[in-house]
């Protein structure tokens, strides 16, 4: 980095043509090296402004962290689903501006511990029957007239439907959701999660349409927010 000196006639003997045209040139120097600082102060004041604002307007985060629901040591950070990241993105940072999505432990106010099983049953419904049988046979007809009694016999051919209820087992599939918030805190420096949740909260899904992960994860938040008044 060049370094510049004020320029009195002192430091440069005998003052003349040259002398003068040296100081000259870094005195014009100078001034642009002050123009172009101030600039950047200028410019700087603004982001620091933003990055401000940001920190400021996020006031709590939360760590998310989903759990195997049938091996729950085996667990991963940053792991939301799609459902509860589309809410999260479309909704959820827009209604509850002052939350955040923490992406390091350390940093967590709290900690959003989610797991979820797919389960396949069995059940049952009734649904009507109908059944179609063929019917023959015989018919005698009996006619009385002036001329007496007629008996006239023909035969008959057909079908038969009779509609009846019968009980038919079907598949269906199930996603239990649950999930606990617990809070952190520090002890000798380090941020450790509380053992005992403060919320808890779980859903099931019977459709594909449900989204148990996402109502979770949205009661969490709207938790979080009530404490936050």
């Amino acid at each position: 980095m060049r370094t510049f000196k004020a320029c009195p006639d002192a430091e440069y003997p005998g003052s003349g043509h040259l002398t003068a045209h040296l100081c000259a040139h870094e005195r014009k120097f100078t001034m642009k090296l002050r123009f172009a600082l101030s600039l950047w102060v200028l410019l700087l004041i603004p982001a620091g402004a933003i990055a401000q604002a940001q920190t400021t307007a996020c006031h709590t985060r939360v760590l998310v962290v989903s759990r195997n629901w049938d091996n729950p040591e085996r667990f991963e950070l940053n792991s939301l689903s799609t459902k509860q990241m589309e809410w999260w993105l479309k909704d959820g940072k827009k209604k509850y501006q002052g939350i955040c999505l923490a992406y390091k432990p350390e940093v967590a106010d709290y900690v959003f511990i989610w797991t979820q099983k797919w389960q396949t049953n069995t059940g049952e419904i009734s649904l009507p029957k109908t059944t179609t049988s063929q019917q023959s046979g015989t018919v005698t007809v009996t006619s009385i007239n002036g001329e007496g009694v007629t008996n006239t016999t023909g035969t008959y051919r057909g079908t038969t439907s009779t509609t009846t209820s019968e009980n038919t087992p079907y598949e269906y599939t199930v996603q239990y959701v649950a999930a606990s918030l617990h809070r952190t805190e520090e002890i000798a420096g380090r941020k450790q999660v509380s053992p005992l949740p403060v919320f808890m909260s779980s859903h099931k899904g019977y459709w594909r349409k449900a989204k148990p992960d996402k109502d979770v994860l949205a009661d969490a938040m709207k938790f979080i927010a009530q404490q936050s008044r």
